[in-house]
């Protein structure tokens, strides 16, 4: 139960901030719209997405460190899930049923390669 809690935290929060730089670069895209360069830089949301990513590397370090590549990796397709959320919630964007079933894909994929009660393999 402790390794499947820790999977459960660790690749969550992996997949969190994953989702969160992204929104934080749309972000970014459009605070900096026509600004060049330097308006880039200056961005706040370019440094936001900065530092989700460096956060994100560090708890995927984590991840890496206690549990097998190929059952965790897979787990990280559902930021698509999070992204189209997000898309739809924060930029007001269309979400069509194509990308609904899409998503419904990704999820019985992620089902297939770790099945509930399955954890993937503690290493350390």
């Amino acid at each position: 139960m402790k390794g499947r809690l820790l999977f459960i935290h660790l690749v969550s929060a992996a997949i969190l901030l994953r989702s969160l730089a992204t929104i934080f670069a749309k972000t970014a895209a459009i605070h900096s719209l026509g600004k060049g360069i330097e308006g880039i830089l200056i961005n706040v949301w370019t440094w936001a997405e900065l530092v989700a990513l460096i956060l994100q590397a560090i708890v995927w370090s984590h991840v890496l460190n206690r549990f097998s590549l190929n059952r965790v990796y897979p787990v990280t397709s559902l930021v698509f899930g999070l992204n189209l959320a997000a898309a739809a919630l924060i930029f007001q964007e269309v979400v069509q049923t194509k990308h609904l079933i899409g998503i419904a894909i990704i999820i019985i994929g992620v089902i297939i390669v770790n099945p509930p009660g399955k954890v993937g393999t503690v290493t350390g």
